[in-house]
C-alpha cells in the first residue's frame, strides 16, 4: 500500500540527507573548536522536545475519524498535551536553577518516553487525554531546560550560535517528524505515539553524558523567589514573553493544528503527504537558522522579529486561496524561514534577562509560552472553526500577529542592541 509513497519519500529523504549533512559539518567544527560532547545531548533532547507534537500533528484528520470526534474535539490531543507545561515549566526552571539540571531532564525523559508511549494502546479517548497530559509533565521541561544548558556553557557570541544551532536541530526535528508520523499513521493512526519510546534510551545517554560544573543557586527560597518575581515585573521581560506566546499561539494552534484539516478536506490528502507538505517549514526553518547569526549582526534583533511578524500575517492570510495541494508549499516554506528568524531572536532575548544562577528560570518563559500556545491556540481556533469555518482560522491568526506588531513589539525597548 506504501508503493505510490516512496517516490516522494526518497525524495525528502535526499532532502534531509543534504540538510543533515551541512548540520553535521557546521556542528562538529563548533563542538571540536569547543571540545564539548554536551551540545550534541542538548541537541537529542531539543529532539524529543518537539516530537509529542510533529509526529502526531499530520495523524490527526485520521485520529478524528478513529475516536468519531469533531476536529476542535481531537485538537485536545494537541492542548491537554501542553497544559501541564504551562504551570510546571517555571517550576522545574527554580528546581534546576536549585538542585542541578541533569537529574531533573533524566526524569522528565522517562515520564515523556514511558507514558507517550503507551497512548499507542489504548482505544478510550478519554484515557488518551489523561495519558498524553502526564507525558505533556515530562515535555514541561524540556523546552526550557536544553536552552538552560546552553546558557549555562556559552556566552556571548558562542551562546548565540549554539542557539541558533539548537534552533535548527529543531527544525529538522519539526521537518522529519511529521513525514515518518503521517507515514506510520497510513496503517494505524495510533502508531505515531510509539515514536515517544525513543525518550528512554535518550535518557540513559543523558544520565551517562550529561556532566558538567552547573551554576547552582544558594539563596534561600523566599529571597530567591522574591529576587526572581522582581525581575519577571520588568517591562522588557513581559513584552518578551508576550511575543513568545503569540509566535507560539500561531504556529500550534493554527499551523500545526488546522492546517492538516484544510489539507484534508480541501485536497483529500493522506496523512503522509500531509506530513511531506509541513516538513517543508522546518527545512526553512532549519535553514534560516543557520544564518541568523549573520542577520543578528546586521540588523537589530527587534527589527528581525517584527520582520518575521509582519511575513507571518502576510503568509498565513493566504494560504486558504492556495488552488492545489503543492502550492501550499510556498506559504508554508515561507513560514519557516520566518520561524527560523524569530525563535532563536526571542531565546537569546531571554538568555540576556537571566542573571547567573537563575538561568532555567528566565528560559522556562519559553516553555510557559510554547505550551500557552499550544493548550490555549487549538482550543481558540477551535471556537474560530467551529463558528466561522477553517478559513477564518487562518484569517484570525493574521489579526492577531498585527496587533502584536503594532501594540506590543513596538514598545520591547530592549532590543534595540544588535
Amino acid at each position: 500500500m506504501y508503493s505510490k509513497y516512496r517516490e516522494v519519500l526518497f525524495y525528502e529523504e535526499s532532502n534531509y540527507t543534504l540538510l543533515m549533512r551541512g548540520f553535521i559539518i557546521i556542528m562538529h567544527k563548533f563542538i571540536k573548536d569547543r571540545g564539548s560532547l554536551h551540545l550534541c545531548i542538548v541537541f537529542l533532547i531539543t529532539l524529543i522536545a518537539v516530537l509529542g507534537v510533529a509526529s502526531i500533528s499530520p495523524a490527526l484528520p485520521q485520529l478524528a475519524i478513529y475516536y468519531k470526534k469533531s476536529p476542535s474535539e481531537v485538537a485536545k490531543i494537541i492542548s491537554i498535551f501542553a497544559i501541564p507545561g504551562i504551570f510546571l515549566t517555571p517550576v522545574f526552571g527554580m528546581m534546576s536553577d536549585r538542585f542541578g539540571r541533569m537529574k531533573l531532564i533524566v526524569v522528565c525523559l522517562m515520564i515523556f518516553g514511558s507514558f507517550g508511549g503507551a497512548c499507542c494502546f489504548v482505544g478510550n479517548f478519554k484515557l488518551l487525554l489523561i495519558l498524553r497530559s502526564i507525558q505533556g509533565i515530562g515535555a514541561g521541561a524540556l523546552g526550557s531546560l536544553n536552552i538552560a544548558v546552553i546558557c549555562d556553557l556559552f556566552s556571548g557570541t558562542d551562546r548565540i550560535k549554539a542557539i541558533g544551532l539548537n534552533a535548527g536541530i529543531m527544525s529538522i526535528g519539526m521537518a522529519i517528524y511529521p513525514s515518518i508520523g503521517g507515514f506510520i499513521a497510513l496503517e494505524n493512526p495510533k502508531y505515531p505515539f510509539l515514536l515517544a519510546f525513543i525518550a528512554i534510551p535518550v535518557a540513559i545517554i543523558t544520565f551517562l553524558v550529561l556532566r558538567y560544573p552547573e551554576i547552582k543557586n544558594r539563596e534561600k527560597f523566599f529571597a530567591y523567589l522574591k529576587s526572581t518575581l522582581i525581575r519577571f515585573k520588568s517591562v522588557e521581560v513581559l513584552k518578551t514573553f508576550i511575543t513568545c506566546v503569540s509566535v507560539f499561539f500561531i504556529f500550534y494552534g493554527v499551523y500545526l493544528t488546522y492546517t492538516p484539516f484544510l489539507m484534508k478536506s480541501r485536497f483529500n490528502a493522506s496523512s503522509f503527504m500531509i506530513g511531506v507538505i509541513l516538513a517543508s517549514m522546518s527545512i526553512a526553518d532549519a535553514l534560516m537558522s543557520i544564518f541568523v547569526v549573520r542577520l543578528i549582526r546586521l540588523f537589530r534583533i527587534k527589527s528581525l522579529i517584527k520582520f518575521a511578524f509582519l511575513l507571518y500575517a502576510i503568509l498565513l492570510s493566504i494560504v486558504p486561496f492556495m488552488p492545489t495541494l503543492w502550492s501550499l508549499l510556498i506559504p508554508i516554506f515561507l513560514l519557516g524561514a520566518a520561524n527560523g528568524i524569530c525563535i532563536p531572536c526571542i531565546q537569546t532575548m531571554l538568555g540576556d534577562h537571566a542573571k547567573e544562577g537563575k538561568t532555567a528560570t528566565f528560559m522556562s518563559l519559553n516553555g510557559v509560552g510554547l505550551r500557552f500556545g499550544q493548550a490555549v491556540g487549538p482550543m481558540v481556533m477551535g471556537v474560530v472553526y467551529e463558528l466561522f469555518g477553517i478559513n477564518y482560522v487562518f484569517f484570525g491568526g493574521t489579526c492577531l500577529l498585527f496587533l502584536i506588531i503594532f501594540i506590543v513589539m513596538n514598545l520591547i525597548p530592549c532590543s534595540d542592541k544588535k
